[in-house]
């Protein structure tokens, strides 16, 4: 709160008794507005004084040196400014109030030959209503102690919203006025709303919807793609990981950051097939890491079912490569996707045609048994 004095002739001394219900609200520390040129002692210098107590605060100012070392006060201006705290919040529907009582004989103005200077002395009034508070919840305090010029202290809250109503909050900090701050504008920073559900109507499930694979037959050292649909089924934004197998050994880890709800998303994997067994069926999964408080767990698996390795040249799956190998190839020469003999299995180095160069790697393989 602040204090002003109106209408006041040749001031050289001030001083402030105020009294106030300890058990709602306590005054914490005071302030000379130094940086305000509505301060009546602007761009002077004075000696002060201080007494906090659990109900009263007295606070004072004088011109130090006095007149006619340095001109006296004339006009209307601030005299401090009192900082107090909330000891006591009310139950709902309930206000806590009381008087700021300054009229007393503590409270008093001396001109420049120390005498008084008759003034109306004006109480004030605190009243706390249980209404506001949602816009004034306090998450925590804490205390920044010796920090050097240009340096930053980064401070950490948790906030247990246990006890917090269902709705929007506003999350802001504010930094408290130091002594001789010019620059009060930017003491609060505003980061946006939170909103605070009930813990009943929260709904969290991640679910793998699909998994395509553009071939059953791979020949060993082809990398294939590997597309994986994932959903948001619940009614929050989710973080989480999504991992591709093939039957237990890990393919590939992607993360999807803050997938909306009802949202899908595909990722891609690449599985490079140049160290897997071949003449073996894997099974191919995708499995979605689970969620805090996610109850349903069973869509966060889809298995595609079974892929099967070959060795290069193997185009009949026999397990060796002989003439017949080279006789399917062959067969569909010059064929491409669109064309009646097309055989992907024929397709040996995946450029969508078959070639000299299928019949060559099926030749460069020619004998060898699994």
């Amino acid at each position: 709160m602040t204090v002003k004095v109106a209408d006041v002739e040749d001031l050289m001394l001030w001083q402030i008794r105020m009294f106030y219900n300890g058990n709602i609200i306590n005054a914490t520390r005071w302030f000379e507005p130094t940086w305000d040129l509505e301060y009546v002692f602007y761009n002077k210098t004075t000696l002060v004084g201080e007494y906090l107590s659990n109900n009263s605060v007295m606070v004072g100012a004088i011109l130090f040196p006095s007149p006619p070392g340095q001109e006296p006060f004339y006009g209307s201006g601030k005299l401090c400014i009192i900082e107090f705290e909330v000891v006591s919040v009310p139950p709902e529907g309930e206000v806590h109030s009381c008087s700021l009582n300054i009229n007393n004989e503590d409270t008093f103005l001396w001109d420049s030959s120390c005498s008084d200077i008759p003034a109306v002395k004006e109480n004030g009034h605190y009243e706390l209503r249980s209404h506001l508070l949602p816009s004034v919840y306090v998450i925590g305090m804490l205390r920044v102690i010796g920090l050097t010029p240009g340096e930053k202290s980064t401070l950490t809250f948790t906030w247990n919203t246990t006890d917090a109503t269902v709705g929007d909050y506003l999350i802001y900090a504010m930094a408290s006025m130091v002594q001789y701050e010019t620059d009060r504008e930017d003491n609060t920073f505003y980061d946006g709303i939170v909103t605070v559900k009930s813990a009943e109507t929260i709904v969290r499930d991640i679910a793998i919807v699909n998994v395509t694979i553009p071939f059953n037959v791979v020949y060993q050292g082809w990398v294939v793609s590997v597309n994986v649909t994932v959903a948001n089924l619940g009614n929050g934004t989710e973080t989480f990981s999504v991992t591709l197998y093939y039957s237990n050994t890990v393919i590939a880890t992607e993360n999807v950051q803050n997938l909306d709800p009802n949202a899908t998303l595909t990722l891609s994997f690449n599985w490079n097939t140049t160290s897997v067994p071949y003449h073996h069926n894997y099974t191919i999964k995708a499995v979605a890491s689970i969620v805090s408080g996610e109850a349903n767990t069973e869509n966060n698996i889809f298995a595609y079912g079974l892929v099967e390795i070959r060795m290069m040249g193997d185009v009949n799956g026999d397990g060796k490569v002989d003439m017949s190998d080279i006789g399917i190839v062959c067969f569909a020469f010059g064929a491409s996707p669109d064309h009646p003999r097309w055989n992907p299995t024929c397709d040996l180095d995946q450029n969508g045609i078959i070639d000299l160069r299928d019949i060559g790697l099926t030749a460069k393989h020619f004998g060898e048994i699994r």
